[in-house]
């Protein structure tokens, strides 16, 4: 073997060929062997259905859009797109010009849907109420409403201590923040009517909603907390597992989110 700074000086002769390593017997075996693929002589059987003849006249006249409806009914998904699937299922039928097996697949166009309306909850008159303890009021709504000001959070919560018709209030993207949501922790400790309370999409601390949750656990009568989405959302391992040691000593709540 030649140095590489060599080898541009130096001849191919000067190597030795590496059929020289072979005796003359393995390497004309090796020049001279013609590979000539396998013949199969073996030839597929034809598969025959047993179909009366009314059936076979069916399928025999039957278009390929017909095919990929049977198929659907079958349950035959990985030969259908979701589209074709699901208009078999829905005996909608295929696409005119008709739908096959190997047909282009496009992205169904999203229906247009309507614009939910704006929530007309007057904050106000809703505050007032759960302070009189109104029982026509069983459940408040405030979702959604901008700039609702932090006293009418904080009335709101006080008239929450001694209600006992309210049972579910909805609070997601209203703007809350810790320091009205600390008057809600006082109302969570002594109200017993309460089942479902939802603070998503605000603005509350790791240490606020560990302080919510752990407020549940003085009465223990409510059955779904949600507060998820939050604006901090960094609660750091140690609150996450106070969280989850007051969720496991809570016997009532059933959904966390």
């Amino acid at each position: 073997m030649a140095f590489p700074s060599y080898r541009c000086d130096i001849s191919l002769s000067m190597f030795t060929p590496i059929n020289t390593f072979l005796d003359e017997f393995s390497y004309n075996e090796l020049t001279n062997r013609i590979i000539s693929p396998e013949i199969n002589n073996s030839t597929d059987e034809k598969i025959i259905l047993d179909l009366d003849d009314g059936t076979e006249e069916a399928l025999d006249e039957a278009a390929e859009a017909d095919l990929v409806d049977l198929a659907g009914i079958l349950g035959l998904h990985s030969m259908l797109n979701q589209d074709q699937f699901h208009s078999s299922i829905i005996n909608k039928g295929q696409r005119m010009g008709g739908d096959k097996f190997e047909s282009i697949v496009k992205a169904p166009v999203p229906k247009k849907l309507p614009f939910e309306p704006d929530n007309m909850t007057d904050p106000e008159h809703t505050a007032r109420q759960v302070i009189a303890n109104d029982p026509n009021l069983t459940e408040l709504n405030w979702n959604n409403i901008k700039f609702i000001p932090r006293e009418t959070f904080k009335k709101m919560f006080e008239g929450l201590k001694s209600n006992t018709h309210l049972q579910a209030i909805h609070l997601s993207n209203t703007g809350l923040t810790d320091g009205p949501a600390e008057k809600l922790v006082e109302a969570l400790k002594e109200n017993t009517t309460l089942r479902t309370i939802s603070l998503e999409s605000n603005y509350l601390s790791g240490p606020m909603l560990r302080t919510l949750i752990q407020s549940l656990l003085v009465k223990q009568r409510v059955l779904e907390f949600r507060a998820c989405n939050q604006r901090p959302i960094i609660m750091g391992n140690r609150i996450e597992m106070e969280i989850a040691k007051a969720v496991e000593q809570n016997k009532t709540l059933l959904r966390l989110g």
